[in-house]
């Protein structure tokens, strides 16, 4: 290249909007234009001379890491089209962006500027700012939601305005890339709010990695997070990534993270702080950037009270807390939800079922479901095959959910105590709800609706001798409605005397 086309070459890069940069053979920047700059936060002279590792490239790292000649993989390949990454800016943003590169070949001449090194072999690399596409893809991903004339939210099932609240936290949450702590009890649709929340941050593009913490002894789980090299350890044959390093860049769901030894818990909160973590078997860092999301349905507070979890790294998960209704507080969502799962019978298994009977959709509205929405589904599954037809009744569904059904169709509330004596405000047993005393926003105490909810209730009982329909009927409630609010609030139902 000699001196007049490289004033040629200055000139186009001076003009062309996007980033671009020049590195040597040895991976040193010997040129870059003024939208580079301008976009990065670095002078010129602070760019020339530098490793091109100054942009902490999170592909370039996995690039250097797969060559097995050089020291980048792009020198043995000698192209990359269109890979999207994460660089980081002089003030340290890390920002999404576009890049190509391709390796070019040199003539030498001794007029040639120092600027190249005099080196024949060089990569020119182009970099696109793609934070507004990003932010413009999500939000026409979230308006597509809205618009979806099911009444659903990324997959998650259920029109009720408990469901519309954890929508909402779920956008807002997704605004950032905070740890996200998922509370809920057993079949409440965790996972499917950790996908939900994923798919609306700007990782969406980017993977989502799941694990369930419960399912894998310690030592099984510490290879699946952080990964191993060959040897580490009997059967590790060949060098393997963790879920760490698979959702770089993207989000790692750990379920039932309640269930995670101390031992791991101390290694886990490693990599939250610093951002890096080492194989099994292996002494140097790497480093990752992924979005934490934990799901439990333990009480983290007790857990931590009886020194089974840690509490610097409660803190660390819990940063945003999203608590998933159970089904017996959003009852009003259970048609949906029946309608949902009988046409997904229909499409892949063949089923006849297309509704419930009156009678067992009445009793399934009144039942308090401990399983939650995956119970719902089971039962619907065990019923649609037990009908044969396209009714699915009461005699179709197992035996002890007919005994839990009718027991609630038949009760009517008795107060184990005078009502005077009631105390209002009281936590209800299932879901322990005392303060934590650790700072935790994990289960809140009674709020001052929740109290006055349990006075109207207790009076309205009172006048009618504890009948829950006529007590319905002085709120102005639907029966199954005053049923679910008891049982939210820790009120007794039991059957007549």
């Amino acid at each position: 290249m000699d001196l007049h086309s490289y004033g040629l070459w200055r000139e186009v890069m001076r003009t062309v909007s996007e980033g671009i940069f020049m590195v040597n053979e040895r991976g040193r920047i010997c040129e870059v234009n003024e939208a580079l700059c301008s976009l990065t936060g670095y002078t010129r002279e602070e760019f020339i001379g530098q490793p091109c590792s100054i942009f902490k490239c999170d592909s370039c790292a996995t690039m250097r890491g797969e060559s097995l000649k050089s020291w980048c993989h792009l020198f043995e390949h000698k192209l990359m089209v269109r890979r999207c990454c994460h660089i980081s800016l002089k003030d340290g943003t890390r920002i999404p962006v576009l890049k190509n590169a391709r390796l070019l070949l040199a003539e030498s001449a001794q007029g040639q500027p120092s600027a190249a090194d005099n080196q024949d072999i060089f990569s020119i690399e182009t970099i696109t700012d793609i934070r507004e596409i990003i932010e413009k893809d999500t939000y026409i991903h979230r308006v597509e939601n809205i618009l979806k004339p099911e009444a659903s939210f990324e997959g998650i099932v259920g029109s009720s305005a408990p469901m519309q609240r954890v929508y909402e936290m779920l956008c807002q949450a997704a605004q950032s890339s905070a740890p996200v702590l998922i509370l809920g009890e057993s079949g409440t649709g965790k996972e499917l709010a950790a996908k939900a929340l994923h798919n609306q941050s700007a990782r969406r593009n980017f993977p989502f990695v799941d694990l369930n913490c419960a399912a894998l002894n310690e030592h099984v789980l510490e290879s699946e997070l952080f990964g191993h090299v060959k040897g580490a350890f009997t059967g590790a044959g060949k060098d393997r990534a963790g879920r760490f390093e698979a959702a770089h860049t993207g989000t790692l769901f750990l379920d039932e993270i309640g269930d995670i030894p101390l031992s791991m818990q101390v290694k886990i909160l490693r990599v939250l702080e610093t951002g890096t973590l080492a194989r099994v078997g292996e002494n140097t860092s790497r480093t990752v950037d992924v979005r934490i999301v934990s799901a439990t349905n333990k009480d983290l507070p007790e857990l931590i009270e009886h020194r089974l979890f840690r509490e610097d790294l409660a803190f660390r998960i819990n940063v945003i807390p999203i608590r998933i209704p159970p089904l017996r507080e959003r009852v009003e969502d259970i048609p949906l939800l029946i309608a949902h799962f009988i046409k997904i019978m229909q499409e892949f298994s063949g089923s006849l079922a297309q509704t419930l009977s009156p009678e067992l959709m009445r009793l399934f509205m009144m039942y308090s479901w401990p399983g939650n929405v995956r119970q719902l589904r089971n039962v619907l599954e065990y019923g649609a095959v037990m009908a044969r037809g396209q009714v699915i009744d009461v005699a179709h569904v197992p035996d002890y959910v007919v005994q839990g059904l009718r027991e609630v169709a038949d009760s009517s509330w008795v107060p184990a105590t005078p009502v005077s004596k009631i105390k209002t405000g009281a936590p209800s047993s299932r879901g322990k709800g005392r303060p934590s005393g650790n700072g935790l926003p994990l289960i809140a105490p009674f709020s001052a609706e929740q109290e006055r909810q349990c006075q109207e209730i207790t009076k309205a009982l009172h006048t009618t001798g504890g009948n829950v329909s006529k007590a319905a009927g002085l709120i102005g409630v639907h029966r199954t409605t005053l049923i679910n609010r008891m049982l939210r609030l820790g009120l007794k139902i039991q059957k007549s005397l």
